[in-house]
């Protein structure tokens, strides 16, 4: 999936604009379900047939359907996550080959243009999404969390960030809809680790040990990140930290640990 990145980057700028027009977001914070299957992370969406699909929760790809799924549902389907109406013009369709895991084809993926309408927790030890209107100020009464962590919002969605690996510092994008955590080739002729090995990762004031990495060719354009180390943050670092974003507040915050 992580090679697959710049596809999905591209999609997600196509999607961006149509997101600004998306309904106006619940008044209420809605609790959904949230589970972790073979190391990706799940939430239940609701069709207007009152069929309920498991779409893979992510922050790099945009909210769609593979093209099996569209086929099924039909023109302008009614979805919902929590109650929570996602817009047809919302949707990106994907080819059923790029959301097929191990033989198993998904229904689709939400992402952060659906997301970023929220202050979001994602709380995987509690079972848990949270999303809750954007507020003054972000808070999550009886979580306890870091401090903010600064984010940077690229085409009003993705997400980027500084991480501290193997005590090297690089730039990051935040793609929970990938079971590893990747980094390039510049980061392994850095650090010296080989694939699969674990290392510590680091944001703001939380520090996650024992953390698998694996070593790829990342081609994400050197006008983004020139020469140097790049990682790619997946699911791992929410597996037992809670995290919660805030696309309106460009932050982050993670467990103390």
């Amino acid at each position: 999936m992580a090679r697959r990145l710049t596809m999905a980057a591209a999609a997600l700028m196509a999607v961006v604009a149509s997101s600004a027009a998306a309904q106006t977001a619940a008044v209420q914070p809605v609790e959904v379900e949230l589970h972790v299957h073979r190391g990706r992370l799940f939430v239940p969406i609701e069709a207007d047939d009152s069929t309920s699909m498991e779409f893979l929760l992510g922050t790099g790809w945009p909210t769609g359907l593979t093209a099996s799924t569209a086929t099924r549902l039909g023109d302008d389907p009614e979805l919902t996550l929590g109650g929570i109406a996602i817009p047809p013009d919302e949707l990106s369709t994907y080819p059923d080959s790029m959301l097929t895991i191990d033989g198993t084809t998904l229904a689709g993926v939400v992402g952060p243009n659906t997301l970023s309408r929220f202050d979001v927790l994602i709380d995987v030890p509690g079972g848990r999404l949270v999303l809750k209107p954007t507020a003054r100020v972000v808070e999550w009464e009886g979580m306890t969390l870091s401090e903010p962590i600064d984010l940077r919002i690229m085409h009003g969605a993705e997400v980027w960030l500084s991480v501290e690996l193997d005590g090297n510092e690089y730039q990051a994008i935040l793609d929970l809809g990938t079971p590893t955590v990747v980094a390039n080739q510049r980061v392994q002729a850095d650090t010296g680790l080989d694939d699969d090995d674990r290392t510590t990762l680091r944001f703001g004031d939380t520090t996650l040990t024992d953390v698998p990495v694996f070593m790829r060719e990342l081609d994400l354009g050197g006008f983004i990140v020139g020469s140097g180390g790049f990682v790619i943050i997946g699911a791992p670092i929410v597996y037992d930290c809670a995290l919660a974003l805030s696309w309106a507040h460009q932050e982050m915050r993670m467990c103390v640990r």
